[in-house]
């Protein structure tokens, strides 16, 4: 998925992109309720390996697979580490108020993961600008 937009700001090989909410929505399903803010745009994080500057109008390219990867991380993860904490110390407990103690404590782990896994791979993860037009 590709999009276009104008850099608003440049920090290392990071790319602040001003992305018009339309153009950027209008294939999602969710577009009518996200727009809590009303703003008509949206500043996306880009890789810049090509050295765009600050007002440059950009085309930013999103990494196949990076949505769903993302997406994964943000809200399967910590399901999946909810109903296994829980299950195991409804298991070894046989305690409901462990269960949730330890339901708890899996979200907090998978949080953890999730901000360790984004401080490595954010680079693979974040879209890329692809050119200056």
């Amino acid at each position: 998925m590709e999009e276009k937009g104008t850099v608003t700001e440049v920090s290392g090989n990071i790319a602040k992109v001003e992305v018009d909410k339309k153009q950027a929505c209008e294939a999602c399903t969710a577009s009518s309720f996200c727009n809590a803010t009303g703003e008509r745009s949206n500043i996306i994080d880009a890789t810049n390996e090509i050295g765009a500057q600050t007002g440059q109008k950009v085309i930013i390219e999103f990494v196949p697979g990076s949505i769903i990867k993302g997406s994964f991380l943000v809200y399967i993860v910590p399901i999946i580490m909810l109903v296994l904490f829980s299950s195991v110390a409804q298991l070894v407990t046989k305690k409901e108020i462990f269960s949730i103690i330890w339901g708890v404590l899996g979200i907090v782990i998978s949080f953890v993961i999730i901000r360790s896994v984004d401080k490595t791979k954010k680079i693979k993860l974040i879209p890329r600008v692809k050119e200056i037009i």
